[in-house]
């Protein structure tokens, strides 16, 4: 009896994730950084009042509001599912709230949290199925990315990625922001860090994380 949380990464807005997801047809937790920035006032307030001035703080407090909202929308979708269950994310929240910080900050404390916070919640173990540089190195992946988010019309991310230039550059950064952290995942036995392929979320992406979660079960058990 295992339980395995599966996070489909990539920092990517619009690339389809959460539609990749539910093509698992399994208990799924939605993407933590939208659930989060869709609705800052509601999160975070009036961010001043935690330090006007302190951006780095700032920062991090996004970040673990990111981590415990994820957590919090985990513990509610695991509550039903008794003691075997895989449940997709459509986000890696641990890697997401490092690529999406405006400034640096310590991951190794967050990291730490993030792993305690799911092994409270039962947890036995992380794949993590990263399609992020292969997407960035795809031209016309990262395109279709870019014209996806537009087409959804979401006001947040119009306003955060108002041009293809600046979206591009963003997630470029992004991808090797997280270099460091994934260093440490592979190194941790709680994570299973996989940099795999991107063919467009399509049958054989769906084929092949399905062939890794099966191993994944094999080595934990």
């Amino acid at each position: 009896m295992v339980k395995i949380l599966v996070e489909i990464q990539a920092s990517h807005v619009g690339i389809g994730k959460s539609t990749f997801a539910k093509e698992f047809n399994k208990p799924w937790v939605d993407d933590c950084i939208q659930l989060v920035e869709s609705d800052p006032s509601f999160f975070y307030g009036d961010v001043n009042e935690y330090g006007e001035g302190n951006d780095q703080f700032k920062h991090l407090l996004r970040c673990y509001l990111v981590l415990e909202n994820f957590a919090a929308s985990l513990d509610n979708v695991a509550a039903n599912l008794g003691t075997d269950w895989t449940i997709i994310a459509s986000r890696s929240p641990i890697i997401s709230c490092i690529q999406f910080a405006s400034q640096d900050v310590n991951w190794k404390p967050m990291m730490n949290y993030y792993k305690r916070r799911l092994k409270q919640l039962g947890v036995d173990a992380v794949l993590v199925l990263d399609y992020g540089n292969s997407i960035q190195n795809n031209e016309e992946a990262v395109q279709m990315g870019f014209k996806r988010m537009w087409v959804r019309g979401r006001k947040f991310e119009w306003e955060a990625f108002n041009t293809y230039e600046h979206y591009k550059s963003f997630f470029q950064r992004a991808e090797q922001i997280k270099s460091d952290m994934v260093e440490a995942m592979k190194k941790d036995e709680f994570f299973h860090y996989k940099e795999v392929a991107f063919d467009g979320f399509m049958e054989k992406d769906l084929a092949n994380a399905k062939e890794y979660i099966a191993m994944t079960k094999l080595k934990i058990k």
